[in-house]
Protein backbone atom coordinates (compact mmCIF):
# COMPACT_ATOMS: atom_id res chain seq x y z
CA UNK A 1 0.00 0.00 0.00
CA UNK A 2 1.57 3.19 -0.97
CA UNK A 3 1.73 6.30 1.89
CA UNK A 4 -1.01 8.12 0.79
CA UNK A 5 -3.50 5.20 0.60
CA UNK A 6 -2.12 4.18 3.95
CA UNK A 7 -3.11 7.81 5.59
CA UNK A 8 -6.57 7.53 4.29
CA UNK A 9 -7.02 4.50 5.90
CA UNK A 10 -5.49 5.55 9.04
CA UNK A 11 -8.06 8.73 9.40
CA UNK A 12 -10.80 6.48 8.69
CA UNK A 13 -9.86 3.67 11.45
CA UNK A 14 -8.83 6.30 13.49
CA UNK A 15 -12.20 8.19 13.36
CA UNK A 16 -13.96 5.08 13.89
CA UNK A 17 -12.56 4.41 17.01
CA UNK A 18 -11.96 8.33 18.05
CA UNK A 19 -15.76 9.23 17.34
CA UNK A 20 -17.99 10.79 19.14
CA UNK A 21 -15.26 12.38 21.86
CA UNK A 22 -12.62 13.63 19.24
CA UNK A 23 -12.72 15.10 15.88
CA UNK A 24 -10.02 14.03 14.07
CA UNK A 25 -7.73 16.61 11.77
CA UNK A 26 -4.63 15.33 9.63
CA UNK A 27 -2.64 17.87 8.51
CA UNK A 28 1.31 18.55 7.27
CA UNK A 29 3.93 19.87 9.53
CA UNK A 30 7.03 21.40 8.45
CA UNK A 31 9.52 20.26 10.53
CA UNK A 32 13.63 21.37 10.39
CA UNK A 33 15.38 21.26 7.11
CA UNK A 34 11.78 21.91 5.81
CA UNK A 35 11.08 18.04 6.14
CA UNK A 36 7.66 17.73 5.83
CA UNK A 37 5.65 15.19 8.28
CA UNK A 38 2.37 14.00 8.40
CA UNK A 39 0.40 14.54 11.89
CA UNK A 40 -2.97 13.93 13.35
CA UNK A 41 -4.56 15.42 15.93
CA UNK A 42 -7.36 14.72 18.22
CA UNK A 43 -9.69 17.69 19.48
CA UNK A 44 -12.23 17.42 22.09
CA UNK A 45 -14.98 19.87 22.32
CA UNK A 46 -14.06 22.99 24.11
CA UNK A 47 -10.23 22.59 23.56
CA UNK A 48 -7.84 25.04 22.21
CA UNK A 49 -4.56 23.07 21.62
CA UNK A 50 -4.14 19.41 21.71
CA UNK A 51 -0.92 17.65 20.96
CA UNK A 52 0.07 16.56 17.28
CA UNK A 53 1.12 12.63 16.79
CA UNK A 54 3.10 12.07 13.76
CA UNK A 55 2.37 8.99 11.71
CA UNK A 56 5.24 8.99 9.02
CA UNK A 57 7.03 6.09 11.65
CA UNK A 58 3.84 4.23 11.76
CA UNK A 59 3.81 3.74 8.54
CA UNK A 60 6.96 2.30 8.56
CA UNK A 61 5.68 -0.21 11.28
CA UNK A 62 2.64 -1.06 8.92
CA UNK A 63 5.38 -1.73 5.93
CA UNK A 64 7.11 -4.49 8.89
CA UNK A 65 3.62 -6.07 9.15
CA UNK A 66 1.47 -4.11 12.05
CA UNK A 67 -1.83 -4.01 10.82
CA UNK A 68 -3.70 0.19 10.27
CA UNK A 69 -6.21 -1.02 13.30
CA UNK A 70 -3.23 -1.55 15.41
CA UNK A 71 -1.72 1.51 15.11
CA UNK A 72 -4.80 3.49 14.62
CA UNK A 73 -5.58 2.25 18.06
CA UNK A 74 -2.15 2.90 19.74
CA UNK A 75 -2.31 6.88 18.33
CA UNK A 76 -5.28 7.31 20.06
CA UNK A 77 -4.27 5.71 23.12
CA UNK A 78 -1.47 8.10 23.35
CA UNK A 79 -3.77 11.12 22.81
CA UNK A 80 -6.20 10.10 25.72
CA UNK A 81 -2.72 9.49 27.71
CA UNK A 82 -0.50 12.09 26.60
CA UNK A 83 1.41 13.91 29.23
CA UNK A 84 1.30 16.81 27.00
CA UNK A 85 -2.21 17.63 27.20
CA UNK A 86 -1.77 19.83 30.84
CA UNK A 87 0.91 21.90 29.39
CA UNK A 88 -0.31 22.51 26.21
CA UNK A 89 -3.41 24.16 27.81
CA UNK A 90 -1.28 26.13 30.34
CA UNK A 91 0.96 27.03 26.97
CA UNK A 92 -2.56 28.53 25.03
CA UNK A 93 -3.64 30.33 29.06
CA UNK A 94 -0.69 32.64 29.24
CA UNK A 95 1.53 33.58 26.56
CA UNK A 96 3.03 36.76 28.22
CA UNK A 97 6.53 37.91 28.42
CA UNK A 98 6.56 37.55 31.98
CA UNK A 99 5.91 33.80 32.05
CA UNK A 100 8.16 32.33 29.09
CA UNK A 101 11.01 34.80 30.04
CA UNK A 102 12.82 32.77 31.68
CA UNK A 103 11.78 29.62 29.42
CA UNK A 104 13.04 31.12 25.98
CA UNK A 105 16.55 29.10 24.42
CA UNK A 106 17.88 29.05 21.09
CA UNK A 107 19.00 25.92 18.74
CA UNK A 108 20.54 25.91 15.09
CA UNK A 109 19.76 25.02 12.44
CA UNK A 110 21.09 24.56 8.71
CA UNK A 111 20.11 27.69 7.13
CA UNK A 112 19.91 26.88 3.37
CA UNK A 113 18.01 24.25 3.87
CA UNK A 114 15.49 25.66 6.39
CA UNK A 115 14.27 28.12 4.15
CA UNK A 116 10.20 27.54 4.47
CA UNK A 117 10.70 27.47 7.93
CA UNK A 118 12.98 30.98 8.56
CA UNK A 119 10.56 32.69 6.26
CA UNK A 120 7.90 32.65 9.01
CA UNK A 121 10.02 32.84 11.94
CA UNK A 122 12.67 35.37 13.57
CA UNK A 123 16.25 33.99 13.69
CA UNK A 124 19.87 35.26 13.48
CA UNK A 125 22.55 33.95 11.14
CA UNK A 126 25.52 32.25 12.04
CA UNK A 127 28.21 31.02 9.99
CA UNK A 128 25.87 28.63 7.61
CA UNK A 129 23.38 28.24 10.34
CA UNK A 130 20.47 30.10 11.34
CA UNK A 131 19.48 30.40 15.71
CA UNK A 132 16.00 30.00 15.86
CA UNK A 133 14.11 30.85 19.10
CA UNK A 134 11.91 28.42 20.74
CA UNK A 135 9.82 28.54 24.77
CA UNK A 136 10.70 25.38 27.30
CA UNK A 137 7.35 23.57 28.09
CA UNK A 138 8.89 20.93 30.27
CA UNK A 139 11.98 19.52 30.42
CA UNK A 140 11.73 16.24 32.45
CA UNK A 141 11.74 12.29 32.55
CA UNK A 142 9.16 12.37 30.07
CA UNK A 143 11.13 14.46 27.30
CA UNK A 144 11.24 18.04 26.59
CA UNK A 145 8.44 19.99 25.31
CA UNK A 146 8.59 23.47 23.39
CA UNK A 147 7.09 25.70 20.74
CA UNK A 148 8.73 27.77 18.41
CA UNK A 149 8.63 31.60 18.81
CA UNK A 150 7.11 33.00 15.78
CA UNK A 151 7.32 36.64 14.49
CA UNK A 152 3.49 37.60 15.73
CA UNK A 153 4.49 36.32 19.58
CA UNK A 154 8.17 38.36 19.18
CA UNK A 155 5.94 41.85 18.20
CA UNK A 156 3.45 40.72 21.00
CA UNK A 157 6.44 40.87 23.59
CA UNK A 158 7.56 43.42 22.48
CA UNK A 159 11.01 42.35 21.41
CA UNK A 160 13.67 42.36 18.74
CA UNK A 161 15.26 39.27 17.49
CA UNK A 162 18.57 40.88 19.77
CA UNK A 163 15.81 40.83 22.64
CA UNK A 164 15.33 37.26 21.87
CA UNK A 165 18.93 36.19 21.79
CA UNK A 166 20.12 37.95 24.78
CA UNK A 167 17.07 35.80 27.15
CA UNK A 168 18.19 32.52 25.05
CA UNK A 169 21.64 33.87 25.89
CA UNK A 170 20.54 33.25 29.60
CA UNK A 171 18.21 30.65 29.35
CA UNK A 172 19.89 28.03 27.14
CA UNK A 173 23.58 27.10 29.34
CA UNK A 174 21.44 26.94 32.34
CA UNK A 175 18.45 25.08 31.47
CA UNK A 176 20.76 22.51 29.10
CA UNK A 177 23.85 22.55 30.75
CA UNK A 178 26.81 21.47 27.82
CA UNK A 179 28.91 18.31 27.41
CA UNK A 180 32.36 17.91 26.40
CA UNK A 181 33.41 14.12 26.19
CA UNK A 182 36.09 12.17 24.31
CA UNK A 183 34.88 10.47 21.39
CA UNK A 184 35.91 7.20 23.34
CA UNK A 185 33.86 7.68 25.74
CA UNK A 186 30.60 7.85 23.71
CA UNK A 187 31.77 4.90 21.55
CA UNK A 188 32.10 3.18 24.46
CA UNK A 189 29.18 3.60 25.93
CA UNK A 190 27.19 3.57 22.75
CA UNK A 191 29.12 -0.66 22.72
CA UNK A 192 27.97 -1.15 26.19
CA UNK A 193 24.11 -0.31 25.80
CA UNK A 194 24.05 -2.65 22.68
CA UNK A 195 25.35 -5.41 25.05
CA UNK A 196 22.70 -7.85 26.80
CA UNK A 197 23.28 -6.77 30.67
CA UNK A 198 23.88 -10.26 31.38
CA UNK A 199 27.05 -10.77 29.95
CA UNK A 200 28.59 -6.89 31.84
CA UNK A 201 31.25 -7.57 33.37
CA UNK A 202 34.58 -5.28 34.46
CA UNK A 203 36.33 -7.90 31.80
CA UNK A 204 34.12 -6.97 29.02
CA UNK A 205 34.13 -3.50 29.66
CA UNK A 206 37.88 -3.55 29.37
CA UNK A 207 37.77 -5.60 26.42
CA UNK A 208 35.67 -3.09 24.49
CA UNK A 209 37.54 0.29 25.49
CA UNK A 210 40.89 -1.62 23.74
CA UNK A 211 38.73 -2.68 20.69
CA UNK A 212 38.10 1.05 20.13
CA UNK A 213 41.82 2.10 21.32
CA UNK A 214 42.75 0.04 18.35
CA UNK A 215 40.42 0.73 15.98
CA UNK A 216 41.61 4.29 14.85
CA UNK A 217 44.61 6.99 16.54
CA UNK A 218 42.50 9.18 15.39
CA UNK A 219 39.74 9.00 17.72
CA UNK A 220 42.11 9.94 20.43
CA UNK A 221 42.14 13.58 19.44
CA UNK A 222 37.95 13.68 19.14
CA UNK A 223 35.60 15.15 21.42
CA UNK A 224 31.90 15.37 21.25
CA UNK A 225 30.43 18.84 22.45
CA UNK A 226 26.31 18.40 22.74
CA UNK A 227 24.65 19.33 26.03
CA UNK A 228 23.04 17.12 28.91
CA UNK A 229 20.55 15.96 27.17
CA UNK A 230 21.94 15.14 24.08
CA UNK A 231 19.16 16.78 22.41
CA UNK A 232 19.05 19.90 20.07
CA UNK A 233 23.03 19.81 21.85
CA UNK A 234 24.59 21.38 18.78
CA UNK A 235 23.38 25.03 19.94
CA UNK A 236 26.84 24.63 23.28
CA UNK A 237 28.66 26.14 20.17
CA UNK A 238 27.18 29.56 20.99
CA UNK A 239 27.33 29.13 25.15
CA UNK A 240 29.47 31.86 26.23
CA UNK A 241 33.24 30.82 26.75
CA UNK A 242 32.61 26.98 26.20
CA UNK A 243 34.71 27.01 23.26
CA UNK A 244 37.23 29.15 23.93
CA UNK A 245 38.10 27.64 27.04
CA UNK A 246 38.23 24.61 25.67
CA UNK A 247 40.34 25.52 22.82
CA UNK A 248 42.87 27.18 25.84
CA UNK A 249 42.57 23.62 27.91
CA UNK A 250 43.86 21.81 25.37
CA UNK A 251 46.35 24.97 23.68
CA UNK A 252 45.01 24.40 19.95
CA UNK A 253 42.99 25.99 17.44
CA UNK A 254 39.90 23.59 16.99
CA UNK A 255 38.18 22.26 13.77
CA UNK A 256 34.46 22.06 14.38
CA UNK A 257 32.42 18.94 12.57
CA UNK A 258 28.59 19.32 12.25
CA UNK A 259 27.79 15.81 13.63
CA UNK A 260 23.97 16.56 13.65
CA UNK A 261 21.77 19.26 15.39
CA UNK A 262 22.40 16.88 18.48
CA UNK A 263 26.19 17.37 18.76
CA UNK A 264 29.35 18.77 16.88
CA UNK A 265 32.91 16.93 17.31
CA UNK A 266 35.71 19.20 18.44
CA UNK A 267 39.31 18.00 16.25
CA UNK A 268 42.35 19.95 18.01
CA UNK A 269 44.02 21.29 15.38
CA UNK A 270 47.10 19.54 13.16
CA UNK A 271 49.48 20.17 10.71
CA UNK A 272 48.81 16.94 8.94
CA UNK A 273 45.02 16.72 9.30
CA UNK A 274 43.43 17.03 5.41
CA UNK A 275 40.91 19.55 5.44
CA UNK A 276 39.01 17.76 2.61
CA UNK A 277 39.15 14.01 4.66
CA UNK A 278 37.17 16.23 7.55
CA UNK A 279 34.70 17.73 5.12
CA UNK A 280 34.51 14.30 3.24
CA UNK A 281 33.61 12.52 6.46
CA UNK A 282 30.64 14.75 7.03
CA UNK A 283 29.25 14.62 3.89
CA UNK A 284 29.26 10.58 4.20
CA UNK A 285 27.94 11.01 7.69
CA UNK A 286 25.24 13.21 6.74
CA UNK A 287 23.88 10.98 4.23
CA UNK A 288 24.18 7.31 5.49
CA UNK A 289 24.16 7.88 9.42
CA UNK A 290 21.52 10.81 9.97
CA UNK A 291 18.03 11.14 9.44
CA UNK A 292 17.30 14.34 7.18
CA UNK A 293 15.78 16.12 9.41
CA UNK A 294 18.61 15.80 12.23
CA UNK A 295 21.60 17.00 9.66
CA UNK A 296 23.11 20.63 10.81
CA UNK A 297 25.59 21.27 7.93
CA UNK A 298 28.14 19.79 5.15
CA UNK A 299 30.75 22.04 5.89
CA UNK A 300 33.03 22.42 8.98
CA UNK A 301 34.23 25.04 10.77
CA UNK A 302 37.39 26.46 12.60
CA UNK A 303 37.92 28.18 15.93
CA UNK A 304 40.92 30.45 16.05
CA UNK A 305 42.10 30.55 19.46
CA UNK A 306 43.98 34.50 18.57
CA UNK A 307 40.84 35.76 16.99
CA UNK A 308 38.13 33.92 19.03
CA UNK A 309 36.21 33.26 16.82
CA UNK A 310 34.09 30.25 14.71
CA UNK A 311 34.41 30.77 10.73
CA UNK A 312 33.24 28.72 8.15
CA UNK A 313 36.50 26.41 6.68
CA UNK A 314 36.63 26.18 3.05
Amino acid sequence: MQYEDFLAHMQVCIEQMAAPRYQVQFHSVIKNNDVEQNGVVLMKEGERVSPTVYVNTYYERYLQGESIPKLSKEIVELRIHTVQEHSLEEVADDMSLEKWKDRIVYRVVNRKSNRKRLAEIPFMQFVDLAITFHCVVRNDDNGIGSFIVTRDLMESWNLTVKGLYQFAGVNTPKLFPSSIRTMEEVLQELFIEELSPSIITEEVIEDVKQEIAAQAEFVHSMYILSNLNNINGASALLYPNVIENFSNQIQSNIYILPSSIHEVILVPFQEEIDKSQLIQMVSEVNETQVAAEEVLSSNIYYYDRMCKEIMLEE
